[in-house]
């Protein structure tokens, strides 16, 4: 519930107050991942009574930086609630997504870009959508947005349904993809 949250932020603050006394580096981060966590109904109220309580309570006393990872999968709305309370987002791309989803993803990326917001991408790297993935990487060096391409799954040799099987040609791309693009 959004009182929960609030109530965890205000240990968190307080928390974070007192180790601050003892420290002469006077800056901290708060960085939410998830899941999802813009799927809670509270996330948006809940990040800007955070950024509130920062603003009113903490901010003279230390730095602290917001940030979010997310799938990118949010609305435009949303998008914009996000850039107004936090200071950085991650996109983590999955191409294993459906095709409007992946679109809605990519024009997230295009609003935060576009909007000169603080962004970076992982571009997970699923087998079966390397040459997509691929792609994503060139659309995102060309627009100037950071990124980091990352195989994802288990190892090769796991019995997990969730092993990838990477060819040799796709474990050379990434072994050697900063010096390709270099």
């Amino acid at each position: 519930s959004l009182d929960e949250l609030k109530s965890a932020v205000d240990f968190l603050f307080e928390y974070i107050d007192v180790y601050m006394e003892k420290r002469s580096y006077k800056h901290t981060s708060i960085s939410f991942t998830g899941g999802e966590p813009t799927v809670n109904p509270n996330f948006i109220p809940f990040v800007k009574y955070l950024k509130e309580e920062y603003e009113a309570k903490y901010q003279d006393k230390w730095a602290c930086g917001f940030a979010l990872t997310s799938n990118g999968a949010m609305s435009a709305k949303m998008a914009d609630a996000v850039m107004e309370n936090l200071g950085h987002i991650t996109v983590s791309y999955h191409a294993e997504s459906d095709n409007k989803l992946k679109q809605q993803v990519r024009d997230r990326i295009k609003q935060f870009h576009d909007a000169d917001y603080s962004i970076s991408c992982n571009v997970m790297f699923h087998a079966a959508y390397f040459d997509e993935c691929k792609d994503l990487c060139d659309y995102l060096h060309n627009l100037g947005v950071k990124y980091v391409p990352r195989i994802i799954g288990e190892e090769p040799d796991s019995k997990s349904n969730f092993a990838h099987m990477y060819t040799d040609e796709q474990l050379d791309y990434m072994k050697n993809y900063w010096t390709y693009k270099n």
